[in-house]
C-alpha cells in the first residue's frame, strides 16, 4: 500500500505553523530609548498633522501631548488588551481540528499479506451552535476592549490637561511668591532701620523677619514643586525630564461644553461594562449548550488481505455522569457579577457627573466672588493710598503692607481659579467631551 499521499500533507503541516520570535528588553536598551525620545521626532510631527490637522505646535496642549504619549507607547498596555481580545475572537471562530489515526497490524497467519493498514479520521461537528455562541461572546469582549482603549485615550488626555493646569497654576503661584518674598524683605529692612533708630520696639521687626523666612520657605517649596510637576508630566508622556525642559506648554482655557444633558450609556466606561455583561450572558449560553455533545464522524479506510475496505461511523459522548452543571453555575455567577459591575458603574457615573456639576458651579461662584473682592479692594486701596500720599501720612512700611495685601488677594484669586480649573477638568473627564474624533482614536 502506498502511504505517500497520506504522509505528504502531514509532512507539510509544520510549514504552515508560526514560529516563536524572542523580544528581549535589556535595561541598557530601555535607557537608550528613553533618552532618544524627543517631541521633535519627525514621525510624531507627521502623526500630529494627520490626526489633528496642523503641524507640531509651538505651545503643546493636552491634545498634542496625548498623541505624543501614544506615540511613545504610553497606551501599549491597553492596545495589548485589545490585541488579546482580537486573538480570542479569532480562536472562537476557528473550526476544531480533525484527528487522523493510522494502525498497522502484523498478521503472522497470512504469509501472503502479513500486514494490514487502517486509517481513520475523527471529524467533530457542532450541531447546536456552540461555535457561533463562542464567537458572539468573543465579539462582545472585543467591543469592550475597544471601548476601554478609547477610555484610556480619554483618561490620558484628561490627566495631561490636569498636569498642564497644575503647572500653569504653580508658575503663577511662584511669581506671586517671588513678589511677596521681595516685599517682605523690603519690609524687614525698613523696620530694621526704624528699630535701629529707636522708632519702634523689637516685636514688629521679629514678626517681619519670621514672615520673610516663611515666605522664602514657601518660595523654595514651590520651586521644587514645579520641578516635580514637570518631571511627572514627562513621565506621563514617556519623555525624560531633560527632553521636556525647553518645551513650551499651554494650559487649558477652563471652558467646558456641557449642555446639561448626559446619557450614561455614552460613557466608554459604562459601554465597556455593558459589553462585558453581554459577553457573560453569551458565556452562560455557551455552557448550557455544552450539555449537548458534538457529533463525531468517523470515516475510515482499511487495507487487509489485498482488499480495500471503507467505513463510516459516528460517535457521540453520552452525557450520563456529567452535564456541565458546575461550569453552568460558574457562568451564572460570572453573569451576576458582571451585572453588578454594570449597575454600579452606571450609578457611579451618574452620581459623579451630578457631583462634578455641583462642584464646578460652587467653585465658579467662589471664583467670581474672589474676582469682585480683588477689584473692589484694588479700587478702595488705590484711592486711600493716593489720599494718604498727598497728605504725607503714609510711610514706607505702610506702602509695603498695602502691596502685601494686594499680593494676598491675588493669591486667593489664583487658588480659586485653580480649584475651578480642577472642577472643570473633572467634569470634562466624566462627560468625555469633546468626543475624540474617529480619526484621532487608536
Amino acid at each position: 500500500m502506498n502511504l505517500r499521499p497520506f504522509l505528504l500533507p502531514l509532512a507539510l503541516l509544520p510549514l504552515a505553523c508560526r514560529s516563536y520570535s524572542a523580544a528581549p528588553l535589556p535595561a541598557a536598551a530601555l535607557q537608550a530609548q528613553l533618552a532618544a525620545r524627543d517631541l521633535r521626532d519627525p514621525q510624531l510631527a507627521k502623526l500630529i498633522e494627520t490626526r489633528l490637522g496642523h503641524p507640531a505646535p509651538e505651545l503643546w496642549d493636552a491634545d498634542s501631548l496625548a498623541l505624543a504619549a501614544q506615540h511613545f507607547g504610553r497606551l501599549d498596555q491597553a492596545r495589548a488588551q485589545l490585541a488579546l481580545a482580537r486573538g480570542e475572537a479569532v480562536s472562537a471562530g476557528e473550526l476544531p481540528n480533525p484527528t487522523i489515526s493510522a494502525t498497522p497490524t502484523h498478521i503472522s497467519s497470512s504469509p501472503a499479506h502479513p500486514w494490514s493498514w487502517a486509517l481513520s479520521l475523527d471529524l467533530p461537528i457542532d450541531v447546536v451552535g456552540k461555535r457561533s455562541t463562542a464567537e458572539s461572546a468573543a465579539s462582545h469582549r472585543l467591543h469592550a476592549a475597544e471601548r476601554e482603549l478609547v477610555a484610556a485615550v480619554w483618561s490620558l488626555r484628561c490627566d495631561l490637561r490636569k498636569d498642564l493646569d497644575g503647572l500653569a497654576t504653580t508658575s503663577q503661584k511662584l511669581a506671586l511668591l517671588r513678589d511677596e518674598t521681595a516685599a517682605r524683605e523690603q519690609l524687614r529692612i525698613s523696620l530694621s532701620a526704624r528699630h535701629a533708630a529707636g522708632d519702634i520696639d523689637a516685636a514688629p521687626l521679629r514678626f517681619a523677619e519670621q514672615s520673610w523666612l516663611e515666605a522664602s520657605t514657601r518660595l523654595r517649596q514651590t520651586q521644587s514643586q514645579l520641578v516635580d510637576q514637570r518631571a511627572a508630566l514627562a513621565l506621563r508622556i514617556g519623555l525624560s525630564p531633560q527632553a521636556l525642559a525647553k518645551v513650551k506648554l499651554a494650559g487649558s482655557s477652563g471652558k467646558i461644553a456641557d449642555d446639561g444633558a448626559f446619557d450614561p450609556e455614552s460613557s466608554n466606561v459604562v459601554a465597556a461594562a455593558r459589553c462585558r455583561y453581554d459577553a457573560a450572558e453569551e458565556d452562560l449560553r455557551l455552557e448550557v449548550l455544552k450539555q449537548y455533545p458534538d457529533l463525531h464522524l468517523l470515516p475510515g479506510f482499511t487495507r487487509e488481505d489485498g482488499q480495500n475496505k471503507g467505513s463510516l461511523g459516528i460517535a457521540l459522548e453520552l452525557p450520563i455522569f456529567s452535564r456541565n452543571g458546575g461550569a453552568i453555575a460558574q457562568a451564572e455567577a460570572r453573569r451576576q457579577a458582571a451585572a453588578a459591575v454594570l449597575i454600579r458603574t452606571h450609578d457611579e457615573v451618574l452620581s459623579q457627573v451630578a457631583a462634578a456639576r455641583r462642584h464646578l458651579a460652587e467653585e465658579s461662584r467662589q471664583c467670581r466672588l474672589s474676582e469682585e473682592l480683588l477689584k473692589s479692594s484694588l479700587k478702595r486701596d488705590a484711592a486711600r493710598l493716593e489720599i494718604e500720599k498727598k497728605s504725607g501720612a503714609l510711610d514706607r512700611p505702610e506702602i509695603i503692607a498695602a502691596r502685601l495685601a494686594m499680593i494676598a488677594l491675588n493669591q486667593q484669586l489664583l487658588e480659586a481659579r485653580a480649584r475651578r480649573l480642577s472642577a472643570a477638568a473633572e467634569l470634562e473627564s466624566l462627560l468625555e467631551t469633546p468626543q475624540i474624533p474617529a480619526e484621532a482614536q487608536p
